[in-house]
C-alpha cells in the first residue's frame, strides 16, 4: 500500500490550540475503525483515537488505497472541530467548526474549508448549474454511476473551458450542450471498467481509453455482456485485468469475431489477466478461427494469464504471428476445433499450467484437439517451451506440435481420452516441413487410438513417457519416419496393439534411434516391434534395458526388412505365440541382434506320441528335450494268504539333453509309451 503523510495543528473556534484533541478514524461512511500508521512502511498503528499534543498537533501516516472518514473532536469528546472523507488519499473537507492549518502536507487537498460536494450519480452531476453550485475548478465526488455503490463513484474537477470529447467515463459534458466538462480525477494508478457502465460495449470503450492514455484498466466484478460482432478492441499497449472469475465477458450468440481481439503492431506490450470468458451459445459454433473467447494477432511481446474461457467458441484462445509470447495458468473447456491454438509465424512461446478440457457441458469428448501448435507460415518458429500441461476428451489430438524449431521444449503434459479415434500427444512433420528439435520428457498418455505418436521427425530427446492403454490396432507409442532419437524410460502397457512400434516406410526413412530403458507389458500385439515397408527402412536401432512381459504375441519382434536392430540388456517374455521373433533371414542385414537378453522358456509337454513342429516356434536356435519313461509294475501277492507280501514297481529313467534346432527337421515324432503292467495276483508262497 502507498503511504501518505500527514502533519497539521488544529486549532479550536476560539483561535487556540486544540490541546489533546482526538482524531477517530473509521472506514468510509461506517462506523468501523480503520487504522492510522506512525511509520511510513504502514506496519505500526497508532491509537484510534489518535490524541494530538498540547499544541494540538496531529502526525501520522495512512494509506492512499484505503477510503476513510475521519472525525476530530476536542480532548473531552464534547465538540466536532472537523470532519473530512478520504478517497484515493485525497482528504475532503466535509465539516468546519474549527480550522486545521496546513504543517508540511503530505496529501492533497481537494478543496479548501468549503470541502467537496457528493452527487448521488453522473446524471446528478452533469445537470449541476452555476445555480445548484457549479463551478470552474471545484471537484465533485460522485457516489455511484447510476445508484451508489456500483463501481462508479470517484472524484470529478470541472473545466467551464473543456470542450473534449466526452466518453461517458473519464470525461462527461455538461447537460446542455457547450463547453464545460467534468474530468475524472484518476488516483487509484488504473481505470475502472464500471466508470463507464457494466456492458460489453461499455468494458470495451473503457480498455480503448485506458490503452489511448496509457492507463491500466480494471475490469470490476460484474457480468459484461456482449452481442455477436461486439469485441474489445486493443491496438495499444494495454493491461486489462479483473477481479478473477468474477469479472466475466459473456457472449450467447454464435460469433464470427473473438471476444477479446488483441491486433496490430501498435498493440505490441499487452497483458491479459484475471477474468473469464464465456459463451452461453449451445448449438454447432461457426468454423472461423475468430469464433473465439481471445485472439492475439501480429503483437510482440503478449501475456495471458490467470483466465478462464469456456463453451461453444469453434476456438477458444488464438495466438497468430506474434513473438514473446507467455500463457500461464489458463483454463479452456468446450470448444469445438481447438481449445489453445499457436499458428503461423510465433517465436518464444512459453506456454506453463494450462488446464484444456475438450468436453462440453454433459462431459462427452467433443472438442477436436486440445493444444495445436502449428506455425503454418513462411518463416520458422525459433523457441517454444511447452510445461505443466493438462488435456482430456479430445476427439482428434490433445496436443499436437509440428514443424521445426531452434528449440522446443515439451514437458509435463497429461491427457486422457475415451474417443477411440484419439491422437494424445503428436510431433510431426507438416507443410513439407519435418519436426525438428524436440525436447520431450515427463509425458502421460492414456486412451485414443495411438496415445503417443512421433512422425517424420529428427534430433529428438524423449524421456520419461507413459503411454497407456490405446484401443488402436497399431501401437501405444508409434514411431514413424524419424531419425536420430535418443530415448530413455519409455513404457507401454495394456494396449490393444503393439506396445511400442518402429517402423520405416521407405529406404532410410528411420534410422539411428537409441532407446535405454523399454518396458512393454500387457499388449495385445507386440510388445515391441520393429517393422519396416521396404528393404532397410529402418536402421540402426538400439534398444538396451529391455523389459517385455505378457505380450498377447511377440515380446520382441523385427522383420526382414529391418537393418541392425540391437536388443542388449533386459527380460522378454509372452503369453502368445513365442517370446522373441528373428526375421526369417536371421543373419541377413542383421535384422535383430540380442545381447545380454534373457527370455522366459516355453514349455511343451507331451503325455502321449505327438509331431513337434519347427515352424510352430520362429527364431528358436536350441531346444532342451526331457524324457520321463514309466515306471516298472509291481509284485504279485496271493490274495487269500495273510503271509504274502508284494513290493512297488521301480521309478520310470530320466533322460535330457540339448539340440540344436539346425539339425532337426521340419517335424520331430515325440514317441510316449504307458508304463509297465501290475504283477500276478497269485504269486507263489514265500
Amino acid at each position: 500500500m502507498a503511504a501518505i503523510a500527514l502533519a497539521g495543528n488544529m486549532i479550536d473556534p476560539g483561535g487556540s490550540p486544540a490541546s489533546g484533541c482526538k482524531l477517530t478514524s473509521c472506514i468510509r461512511g461506517t462506523s468501523t475503525p480503520s487504522p492510522l500508521y506512525s511509520d511510513v512502511g504502514l506496519a505500526t498503528p497508532t491509537t484510534n483515537p489518535y490524541v494530538g499534543d498540547a499544541d494540538g498537533r496531529l502526525e501520522f501516516y495512512y494509506s492512499s488505497l484505503i477510503q476513510y472518514t475521519w472525525t476530530v473532536k476536542t480532548s473531552d469528546s464534547a465538540t466536532t472541530l472537523w470532519q473530512a472523507d478520504v478517497v484515493g488519499g485525497v482528504v475532503m473537507v466535509t465539516y468546519i467548526n474549527g480550522i486545521l492549518i496546513d504543517g508540511s502536507w503530505g496529501f492533497p487537498l481537494a478543496t479548501t474549508y468549503r470541502g467537496v460536494e457528493y452527487v448521488e450519480n453522473y446524471a446528478a452531476l452533469t445537470a449541476l448549474t452555476d445555480e445548484t453550485g457549479l463551478s470552474d475548478g471545484a471537484v465533485y465526488c460522485t457516489l455511484g454511476r447510476t445508484v451508489a455503490g456500483d463501481g462508479g463513484d470517484g472524484l470529478w474537477r470541472y473545466d467551464a473551458a473543456s470542450s473534449a470529447s466526452a466518453n461517458g467515463g473519464t470525461i462527461l459534458a455538461i447537460d446542455g450542450g457547450g463547453a464545460g466538462r467534468f474530468m475524472h480525477m484518476v488516483v487509484a494508478d488504473s481505470y475502472s471498467a464500471a466508470w463507464f457502465g457494466a456492458t460489453g460495449a461499455t468494458l470495451a470503450t473503457s480498455v480503448a481509453t485506458g490503452a489511448t492514455n496509457n492507463y491500466p484498466v480494471f475490469g470490476n466484478p460484474g457480468t459484461y455482456a456482449f452481442g455477436a460482432a461486439e469485441t474489445v478492441a486493443i491496438t495499444a499497449s494495454t493491461h486489462f485485468y479483473g477481479a478473477g472469475p468474477a469479472t466475466i465477458l459473456r457472449a450467447a450468440a454464435d460469433r464470427s469475431v473473438p471476444v477479446v481481439y488483441v491486433n496490430g503492431a501498435s498493440g505490441d506490450n499487452v497483458t491479459l489477466e484475471k477474468f473469464r470468458v464465456e459463451t452461453t451459445y449451445s448449438g454447432s459454433p461457426t468454423a472461423s478461427q475468430y469464433n473465439a473467447g481471445v485472439v492475439a494477432e501480429g503483437v510482440d511481446d503478449i501475456t495471458i494469464r490467470d483466465i478462464e474461457v469456456e463453451g461453444k467458441f469453434y476456438v477458444g484462445v488464438m495466438v497468430k504471428d506474434c513473438a514473446k509470447v507467455t500463457i500461464e495458468n489458463v483454463r479452456i473447456r468446450g470448444a469445438k476445433n481447438r481449445q489453445l491454438y499457436i499458428f503461423e509465424n510465433c517465436s518464444d512461446v512459453t506456454i506453463d499450467g494450462v488446464k484444456l478440457d475438450c468436453r462440453d457441458a454433459s462431459d462427452a469428448d467433443y472438442g477436436d484437439y486440445g493444444l495445436n501448435i502449428n506455425p503454418g507460415g513462411t518463416d520458422q518458429p525459433r523457441r517454444i517451451v511447452v510445461t505443466g500441461v493438462t488435456v482430456q476428451g479430445y476427439v482428434a489430438h490433445g496436443v499436437s506440435i509440428s514443424e521445426d524449431y531452434e528449440e522446443a521444449i515439451i514437458t509435463g503434459v497429461t491427457g486422457v481420452t475415451s474417443t477411440a479415434a484419439a491422437v494424445g500427444l503428436l510431433l510431426q512433420d507438416a507443410n513439407a516441413k519435418r519436426g525438428r528439435k524436440y525436447v520431450v520428457s515427463d509425458i502421460s498418455m492414456k486412451g485414443g487410438d495411438i496415445p503417443i505418436y512421433i512422425k517424420g521427425s529428427d534430433n529428438l530427446s524423449v524421456a520419461n513417457i507413459l503411454a497407456d492403454a490405446g484401443v488402436g490396432t497399431n501401437a501405444n507409442i508409434l514411431v514413424i519416419d524419424c531419425k536420430d532419437i535418443q530415448g530413455a524410460n519409455w513404457q507401454a502397457k495394456d494396449g490393444a496393439g503393439a506396445g511400442v512400434k518402429f517402423y520405416g516406410t521407405a529406404s532410410d526413412d528411420s534410422t539411428n534411434i537409441n532407446v535405454v530403458g523399454i518396458t512393454a507389458e500387457g499388449n495385445a500385439g507386440d510388445n515391441i516391434f520393429c517393422d519396416a515397408g521396404a528393404s532397410n527402412a529402418l536402421r540402426r536401432v538400439t534398444l538396451s534395458g529391455i523389459n517385455s512381459h505378457n505380450a498377447g504375441t511377440y515380446g520382441l519382434r523385427a522383420t526382414s526388412n529391418c537393418d541392425s536392430v540391437f536388443a542388449n540388456g533386459g527380460q522378454i517374455s509372452s503369453s502368445g505365440t513365442a517370446d522373441y521373433l528373428n526375421s526369417s533371414t536371421l543373419g541377413k542385414r542383421r535384422s535383430l541382434m540380442l545381447s545380454g537378453v534373457l527370455e522366459s522358456p516355453t514349455s511343451v509337454v507331451y503325455t502321449s506320441s505327438n509331431t513337434w513342429t519347427k515352424a510352430n516356434y520362429p527364431g528358436l536356435v536350441a531346444i532342451e528335450v526331457e524324457v520321463v519313461g514309466g515306471g516298472g509294475g509291481g509284485g504279485g501277492a496271493a490274495g487269500n494268504s495273510v503271509n504274502s507280501a508284494a513290493a512297488g514297481g521301480g521309478g520310470g529313467g530320466r533322460s535330457m539333453q540339448r539340440i540344436l534346432v539346425a539339425s532337426l527337421g521340419a517335424t520331430e515324432a515325440a514317441t510316449g509309451g504307458a508304463g509297465g503292467a501290475g504283477g500276478a495276483t497269485a504269486g507263489g508262497d514265500g
